[in-house]
Parts: C-alpha cells; structure tokens; sequence
C-alpha cells in the first residue's frame, strides 16, 4: 500500500509541472503533428511520401533505379546535370541534391552499394520519410536479387509487394513509412526524457527529500520503485493517448499495437534506467539535462545512418551502431518483430542500472 500511495503522490505532483508536461507531451505532440500533417493525411493506396523540394540527379545506368523511385519523386525536381541541381539550390528552387552513382541498382544486386552523394544548404533539411522510402525500394530490390542468384525466384520473377515489406494483418494494408517514423520519433522522445528525470530526481536530491526519504520507515526499494513506477505509468500512458490520438485522427494509418507497445516499454524501462546511470554522475539539473540530450542525439547519430546503411553505403558505423538503441528500434520497426531487440535493450538498460543504483543509500545520504 506504501509503494501504491508514493507512487500516486508522485504522479500528482509529475501532473503539476509544466516543463515536464511540455518535454515528455507536447514537444514529441508538436514535432510529430507538424511532420506527418505536412506530408498529408495518410493513403495507403498512393506513396507516404513525395520529395517535394530535393533534387535528383541520376547518373548512366540509373533507367531501372529511377522508374521505381519515380512514385515518390516530382518530374520536374530531376535534373541531368549537377551543375544546374547546384543552380537551383543556390537559387533556393531545392533544399537538398541527391546525386546517384553510375549503375546503382546493378551494384545493389551485386551485393556493392555506392552512396548516395548528398548536398544541401544550411537552411536545407532531409527528407526523412523519402530517405526511408528509398532504403525499402533498394531492399526489396537485392532480396529479390538474392533470391533469384539462389535459385528461389527465376530471373523474371520479383517478391509479390505483400511479402517484403511491414505488413499488418488487416484488410491487407501495410504500415507506411510515416507510421515507422512516427514510432521511432516517440521512441526517440522517450529516451529523451531520462535528461528530464534525472533533473527531477537531482533536484529531489538537493532539496534533501530523498535524504529524509531513505531514513523514513518505508525501505529504499519502495522509494526508489515509487518514482520509476509513477514515471512508467506517466510516459507510458501519455506516448499511447499520443499514438492513439494520432491514429484516430488519420494523420498514421493502420499499425502494429502489439509491437508498438512492446517497444515502448522496453524503451521506458531502457530510460528510467539511463536516468538512475545520470543520477549518479551528475550533481547539477542543467548538466544532467544537457548532457542526457547530448547523448540521446549522439547514440542517434550511431544508430540511424547504420540503420540506413543500404542508403549511405557501408562504414564503421555498422560495428558501433550495436551499441546504440536508436539502430535496435529502427530494425523492431522495418521488420515489424520485437526480438532480438527487446533482449538486447533490456540488457543495455541493466547495464545502467547496475551502475546508477550501486549504494544509492549511501549516495544520497553522504553526497
């Protein structure tokens, strides 16, 4: 019953600020809703995503690559030379080039994938959602490949669309590309928040109410589950209202609950546990905000350009990105299975936890 009343006490108060209101809801509320309502609602009939303002400049052998891409392309945004795309960028007629090699899918097939030479202003952003877009066209392209080089397939035959792409059992839609994006984005959100609540927690800490806390009747480990419970039951039921708000209002289309759900809690349990490693080694709120940002941003740039490697081409970033949890959603998602990832999170999350609740008694009792 203790643990139960903390807990609630807790969530009270998490409902009275509006910092953390606005971090943990509105921000990932507002930066997803201005992303998905400027592609347009979602259509599972006609592509996720057009390029509206990236320039394409295809070099030889590019025939068969650029008529696949073609849906999610505008006509008059390809050009035939670098120079004039350079033109229209300087001209602010584009915000980003993207140059493709000589022979790409033939390369692809061959199991050597060039990269995509990509320039852009400082003002120019990309495109995310066609990036992504891209990568399922050229992964469908070498299994279709691999399969035909094994014999599966004969040299006419391709994958029916169905089979190689994320699939919901529903009426036969697929989730799109703008549904894996904005799950990504929520997950992203939510490691995020462990800069918040380390904050939080320090600032419990230099108030002495977890001084006074740890020396009442009630035992360190109903102290210690009140504020990662409440904090759970907080991120967990405002990041399912969002998606839910989301879904219901068109701006995603159909998607997988099941393994949604599974993420999300895999990944507030992976930061409630990063915010305990914070906790420990930071003694000033600012520092442990900034800091938390800066990591969440620096383990992204790991995970996404490795999670996107059959885009960029191969790099070191394959071996590193293993390490960083961003690469393990963005794989649950395009694959639309919570395993391994889920194990692999969960031990990154021990890891943190193991070193951020290490004598936390004696840590907040002397320090």
């Amino acid at each position: 019953m203790n643990l139960i009343r903390m807990t609630i006490f807790h969530l009270k108060r998490l409902l009275k600020m509006p910092m953390i209101l606005f971090m943990m809801i509105g921000m990932p509320a507002l930066v997803n809703g201005i992303m998905i309502a400027s592609q347009g609602t979602a259509d599972t009939t006609v592509p996720s995503t057009v390029a509206k303002t990236v320039a394409f400049v295809f070099e030889e052998g590019n025939d068969e690559y650029q008529e696949l891409i073609a849906p999610y392309i505008r006509e008059e945004n390809v050009y035939f030379d670098l120079d004039s795309a350079k033109e229209a960028l300087k001209k602010g007629e584009m915000n980003v080039i993207y140059q493709v090699p000589a022979n790409y899918l033939q390369k692809a097939k061959e199991g050597q994938v060039p990269t995509i030479r990509i320039l852009n202003t400082q003002r120019g952003t990309r495109d995310f959602l066609l990036d992504a877009q891209l990568t399922k066209v050229l992964k469908e392209v070498m299994l279709n490949a691999k399969l035909q080089a094994v014999g599966v397939l004969t040299k006419e035959e391709i994958l029916p669309v169905g089979d190689n792409q994320m699939v919901v059992v529903s009426e036969e839609t697929k989730t799109s590309v703008a549904t894996g994006v904005v799950m990504l984005m929520l997950l992203l959100y939510v490691i995020m928040n462990a800069a918040v609540i380390s904050s939080d927690w320090i600032n419990f800490k230099k108030s002495y109410v977890l001084k006074r806390s740890v020396v009442s009747p009630r035992s360190n480990m109903e102290i210690m589950l009140s504020f990662l419970l409440a904090y759970f039951v907080f991120i967990f039921a405002a990041n399912m209202a969002l998606m839910a708000l989301m879904h219901l209002s068109g701006l995603v289309p159909e998607i997988n609950w099941g393994v949604f759900t599974s993420l999300l809690a895999v990944t507030i349990i992976y930061s409630l546990c990063l915010n305990l490693f914070f906790f420990r080694i930071f003694k000033m709120p600012g520092h442990a905000t900034t800091f938390g940002i800066l990591f969440v941003v620096i383990m992204a740039g790991f995970g996404m350009p490795a999670a996107l490697g059959d885009l960029i081409g191969g790099s070191w970033f394959s071996i590193v990105s293993y390490i960083s949890p961003i690469y393990w959603l963005y794989k649950a998602i395009d694959l639309q299975t919570i395993f391994p990832a889920v194990w692999v999170i969960l031990a990154m999350a021990g890891v943190f936890l193991t070193a951020g609740s290490y004598r936390l008694e004696q840590y907040v009792q002397n320090k």
